[in-house]
């Protein structure tokens, strides 16, 4: 949605086709083990966190694959990102005028 001017209808339907099976395939791989690597978190993890949260901000929906959801579980309950997100809110709310 944020690279077109026009009508983001065909666009979504377009990312959603290509999507899908991408999805399906990274579900499947996370269905194997915990964290992208096996069972060590690497920044990895948080880039494909980064990636399905992004995807949600645009509308896509990806309840449907439950590996992903618990791959963004335990991502957001790991202490580094969760120090991170501390960090970034913290900065964001530092900035001059910003409330809160």
């Amino acid at each position: 949605m944020m690279w077109t001017t026009g009508d983001i209808t065909p666009v979504r339907e377009k990312g959603e086709q290509l999507f899908r099976p991408l999805l399906d395939r990274l579900d499947a791989e996370l269905a194997q083990r915990r964290w992208w690597f096996g069972d060590d978190w690497s920044i990895a993890d948080t880039y494909f966190w980064w990636a399905c949260i992004n995807s949600e901000f645009g509308g896509f929906d990806l309840s449907g694959w439950q590996n992903i959801a618990r791959h963004r579980a335990d991502n957001e309950a790991h202490p580094a990102l969760q120090r991170a997100l501390a960090r970034e809110a913290a900065a964001e709310a530092a900035l001059p005028g910003k409330m809160g």
